[in-house]
């Protein structure tokens, strides 16, 4: 690969490198900033959580005492359209608040090994090595979770702290999703058969 190529894929590295990190800055703030929230609600009084039943979700609000109010939508598919009277808003808005800020890591971590290919570019060093395919593997594992797992556990939480009915909607689970993980693995072999071929290349010279 000519000299001028190689510069000018780091800078789009270091670019695309730039705009990863501030979303994962941004997505750790939030991370925490969601928790903390889960916090302060755990011990807000049950009477400001209120419910709203639309068309096709909820609307979980928190009004507190000084006027300040917020609040979060819960698709059916998580909580099912029960009768307000059948289940606990508080419940609802942390159960739904927690699982999504846990379940938002595996997010954050896929995206970090994102980050680590890009630095494998940039460092100059070739992308074909152990590193890159293990990353490849991870970020191909957090997308089949977060595709997979991310709304049945949510829905699997919001039916054992909220309503009591255990019911599975298979509309949560992302076949799309799991169709790009698989394609993110065929390419972690890619890069791993190409680092044999590298290694042979080099032993031979």
């Amino acid at each position: 690969m000519k000299q001028d190529s190689v510069i000018n894929m780091q800078k789009r590295a270091r670019i695309i490198k730039s705009i990863l990190l501030l979303i994962f800055v941004i997505g750790i703030i939030l991370l925490f900033a969601a928790l903390i929230v889960a916090l302060f609600l755990f011990f807000a009084p049950e009477q400001g959580f209120t419910a709203e039943k639309g068309n096709m979700d909820w609307f979980i609000a928190y009004n507190s005492s000084n006027g300040a109010a917020f609040g979060i939508f819960v698709p059916f598919s998580i909580i099912q359209p029960l009768n307000i009277s059948r289940f606990d808003p508080k419940s609802a808005f942390l159960t739904y608040l927690v699982s999504s800020a846990i379940l938002n890591i595996v997010f954050l971590y896929g995206l970090k090994q994102v980050m680590n290919i890009l630095n494998s570019i940039i460092k100059k060093t070739t992308p074909f090595n152990i590193d890159t395919v293990n990353s490849l593997k991870k970020i191909a594992l957090s997308i089949i979770i977060y595709s997979v797992a991310l709304d049945p556990i949510k829905n699997l939480l919001g039916s054992a702290f909220v309503t009591k009915i255990f019911t599975f909607d298979f509309s949560n689970i992302h076949i799309s999703g799991v169709l790009v993980a698989v394609i993110v693995y065929i390419i972690a072999d890619i890069f791993k058969y190409g680092m044999y071929l590298q290694d042979e290349v080099d032993t031979t010279l």
